[in-house]
Parts: structure tokens; sequence; C-alpha cells
């Protein structure tokens, strides 16, 4: 399961950087629907590796790796795309939080 939590950051990395024109609304049924394949995925997987189909290791870690895959590739192709640069991503991040250190009041 930690696996699950990495391979989906990767995911929603890239989903939630990217700048879209979407409601509340619509980046949550977005998250749903991305949890919703990943425990699909899952269950079908370790179903198949129970069931003798598959390889028991293929079966247990199949899901993370093709939702890992798919994350760096949606993050490879945002990155390509330049609607976010991880730099980019930084230096608002920095000037969001009020440049360099806290402020004294």
């Amino acid at each position: 399961m930690p696996a699950a939590v990495c391979v989906l950051a990767i995911i929603g990395i890239p989903l939630g950087i990217h700048r879209v024109r979407a409601t509340r609304h619509t980046s949550f049924g977005i998250a749903i629907l991305v949890s919703l394949i990943y425990y699909l995925l899952s269950t079908v997987m370790e179903s198949l590796g129970e069931g003798g189909r598959i390889n028991p290791i293929v079966a247990v870690w199949g899901s993370d790796i093709v939702m890992g895959l798919a994350g760096i590739y949606i993050f490879l192709k945002e990155e390509k795309s330049g609607s976010f640069g991880i730099r980019g991503w930084l230096s608002r991040l920095s000037r969001n939080s009020g440049g360099s250190g806290s402020k004294a009041t």
C-alpha cells in the first residue's frame, strides 16, 4: 500500500499543477476516477495472480508499475508542452510563499 501513495502522487502532481479552467468538482471527479482505476486494476491483477494466470510478483506490483508509468508519461507530457515546468513551479511556489524566509511582524 505505501507504493500506492507514491504512484498516486506521481499522477496527482502534474494534474494538480496543470492550470486548467475547471471547477473544483471537475478536479475532484478526476481524482476519484484515477483512484477508482488504480483500485480496479489492483484488484484484477491480484485476482489473476491468485488464480495462477500471471506471476504473483507481477500481480502484486503490476498495478503500481502501470499507474506509475502512466504518471511519468503525464508528467513528461506536461513538462514538454510547457504547461508547467519544475523550475517555473518552484519559482511560483517561492514567490507565493513570500520569497526568501519568513517575515517577522
